[in-house]
């Protein structure tokens, strides 16, 4: 059975301005990405297919992000070698853990911390031979390792690892709770979280939240200085069971706790719709840190695309990034210049929020990643004439 792996890229927004800072962003010219085209030779049309289709939305987020124009042209050469050329055909139409659209890709990595994750999630000979002889679930899916890209903006390219073990469980019977333990439990000697863990057990045992899809996550660097953070989900999104996640039940306590959720309480209201989607949340856990953070994740997938912008342009300036958020909506449309974002609801996936007292709040925004809609016929729009 093959491993179907996917990425995940992340772009960086600016730090705030002062009020004497004037930012104009600069991208790479049409005849220097043309040039960069040509450059690389594509071997298949797939491969151009990609190229064509996912990488003016990398350079435009870039863009206004205020990348430099050297590191513009060197992460999307990066995302051309490295990357593309794993993507296999245009577009993908298999089930992906993250992404709502199936767009995978295929790594090999190898370091000591992901040889110990390896031997507890991936599917031994025995049990891919069962997997072949019975009908699974389709909810789950059979990708159990996908990888996330952040280009930090400096340079430097971050990679995190991101393991599913529903599929694994399902097979081999165990837990997903027993899974995870064992699985922290073996990575004590690089990780050693077990502290913190066991306070995030203790919590989710109490409150019966392991689920087939929990999943966990942690970074590709030097195991001491490596975050574990572990994904939980809930079958809907109340206001109780946000909170009591948020808190840890009554566990997270203190100001830095309490700013966290009021910072952000209002737009998560807004932000979630009245049919009551699911919830996500994760808690990160650090070596030396005995308490772990809260970040929570709201599925704006199939909610108005324009109003989405307009909740984002409105929150990025009232937490100081005023010149971002007097840009978004201009940013995501030029992003996506085939489609009225009017008429469009599933650009944007998700919003995700976090709180430390020492960065203040932190605001990621999930969107589609291709030029193409494959959701067009269903919203009943049509591209733009003149548009490819």
């Amino acid at each position: 059975m093959n491993q179907n792996l996917s990425v995940r890229i992340l772009v960086h927004a600016p730090e705030p301005a002062s009020p004497t800072t004037i930012h104009i962003p600069c991208s790479l010219s049409p005849t220097t990405f043309e040039a960069l085209t040509d450059e690389l030779e594509f071997p298949n049309g797939n491969w151009k297919q990609w190229w064509y289709k996912t990488s003016p939305i990398l350079l435009k987020l870039m863009t206004s992000s205020n990348y430099s124009i050297e590191r513009q042209h060197q992460y999307l050469e990066f995302y051309a070698r490295v990357i593309i050329p794993f993507l296999g055909p245009y577009p993908q139409v298999v089930r992906s853990s993250l992404t709502r659209s199936g767009l995978l890709v295929e790594f090999r990595f190898e370091s000591r911390s992901w040889d110990t994750v390896s031997q507890s999630i991936h599917l031994d000979a025995t049990e891919k031979a069962i997997l072949q002889e019975i009908k699974i679930n389709d909810t789950f899916s059979r990708a159990q390792t996908l990888f996330s890209i952040d280009f930090v903006g400096d340079g430097a390219i971050s990679v995190k690892a991101y393991v599913f073990p529903g599929l694994k469980c399902n097979i081999s019977g165990q837990s997903s709770r027993e899974l995870l333990a064992n699985t922290v439990q073996g990575l004590q000697r690089q990780v050693d979280c077990s502290e913190v863990f066991s306070m995030v057990d203790c919590y989710l045992q109490e409150t019966n939240s392991y689920n087939p899809y929990t999943f966990f996550s942690w970074d590709c660097i030097k195991p001491s200085n490596s975050r574990l953070k572990l994904y939980m989900c809930s079958a809907s999104m109340m206001r109780a069971k946000l909170e009591d996640a948020w808190f840890l039940g009554s566990r997270l306590q203190g100001p830095s706790v309490e700013k966290g959720l009021q910072s952000k309480w209002n737009m998560m209201i807004e932000a979630i719709p009245p049919t009551q989607p699911p919830l996500m949340w994760n808690y990160e856990m650090r070596s030396e840190d005995p308490s772990p953070l809260t970040k929570i994740y709201l599925p704006v997938h199939g909610e108005n695309d324009l109003k989405n912008c307009h909740r984002g342009c409105t929150f990025m300036e009232e937490i100081g990034m005023v010149d971002t958020g007097k840009t978004y909506l201009d940013t995501i449309q030029t992003c996506n210049p085939r489609y009225d974002l009017e008429q469009t609801d599933r650009l944007t996936s998700w919003i995700s929020f976090a709180f430390t007292e020492f960065t203040g709040l932190y605001l990621s925004i999930h969107y589609h990643s291709s030029t193409d809609n494959p959701w067009a016929a269903e919203e009943k729009q049509q591209p733009s004439r003149g548009e490819l």
